[in-house]
């Protein structure tokens, strides 16, 4: 490749353009195209009905009747179709057995049987602003349902126990006092966990700010001593 390569970058909400010298090319590698969804309302709706592995989600909600149900989702700078996803998983979850027994009980009264709050596991990240929550969520989202940031310098962090390390655990007040989690975030390799979601949000989206600092020490300094994660997976579960 002798010519100049164009090369166009998406960049936040635009894309920008730049050249590179073709000498300085091998090859360009391109993902296998997947054909998009026409309708992915109607494949989350399926899927919701027919999970992987489990049972569906109206039937776990109707075991376990939850008073506080919290949906855990990743922050502005995680992509993923939010705005997409919860509108669906919300009116599965107020279309349950027992929000449909609690309308008749209160002569059809609109509000939820459960509290539903959505929780943004910003980590260490800042807070997002109204607009950024807006273009991540939606707006039915954020006019109807509290949005929460975590605030890994809070004070009121739960404190879960100690670990064996005898670092304290401490994770996010909403997430800890809820009945009923729902994560949502795309699936990728990570770093710390292998892969993303899982327990991996609790702890390393959840908690305080000296937890994050611990837990770069035990995984990096000291040789990515896996046993210290699986003893994180323990303790949460």
């Amino acid at each position: 490749m002798n010519k100049n390569i164009q090369v166009n970058l998406k960049f936040g909400k635009t894309e920008k353009l730049f050249s590179l010298p073709g000498k300085n090319v091998i090859d360009i590698l391109e993902m296998r195209n997947i054909p998009a969804k026409k309708n992915p309302q109607n494949l989350i709706k399926s899927i919701l009905h027919t999970p992987i592995a489990t049972e569906s989600l109206d039937k776990l909600i109707n075991k376990k009747n939850p008073k506080k149900i919290r949906i855990i989702v990743s922050d502005i700078t995680r992509p993923g179709p939010f705005d997409i996803l919860l509108k669906p998983l919300i009116r599965k979850i107020k279309s349950t057995p027992s929000e449909i027994e609690y309308k008749k009980r209160f002569h059809g009264a609109s509000k939820n049987a459960a509290e539903i709050k959505i929780i943004i596991a910003n980590g260490t990240h800042r807070k997002m602003t109204e607009e950024e929550k807006r273009f991540h969520y939606g707006d039915f989202i954020v006019d109807n349902f509290p949005v929460l940031d975590h605030d890994c310098h809070a004070n009121d962090l739960v404190d879960l126990g100690k670990m064996k390390s005898g670092n304290k655990l401490l994770i996010n007040k909403e997430v800890a006092e809820s009945d009923f989690l729902i994560t949502l975030g795309l699936m990728n390799s990570h770093y710390f966990a292998g892969f993303s979601g899982g327990e991996n949000r609790f702890y390393q989206e959840f908690a305080d700010i000296p937890q994050f600092a611990k837990i770069m020490q035990i995984l990096f300094i000291n040789s990515l001593n896996w046993e210290n994660w699986t003893e994180i997976k323990y303790i949460l579960k």
